[in-house]
């Protein structure tokens, strides 16, 4: 352990913190790959999501003309 003078006032506590190098970016880039994933997530879920119901009678009725 280490004396450390506290100055003038009579001060009784010392705060003593650390950031480690790179924390601020690397908390940027994990966000915005975060971010990156959950777009990719949802329009892949709307891509690959079924086409609206057609009634069996329209499915009938373009069946009988060809499509068209």
């Amino acid at each position: 352990m280490l004396g450390v003078p506290l100055g003038p006032g009579g001060a009784s506590r010392l705060a003593c913190t650390f950031r480690p190098p790179g924390l601020s970016e690397g908390l940027v880039v994990t966000s915005a790959t975060a971010a990156v994933l959950a777009l990719v997530a949802v329009f892949t879920r709307l891509a690959r999501r079924r086409p609206a119901h057609v009634p069996r009678r329209e499915r009938r009725r373009i069946a009988a003309t060809g499509g068209a």
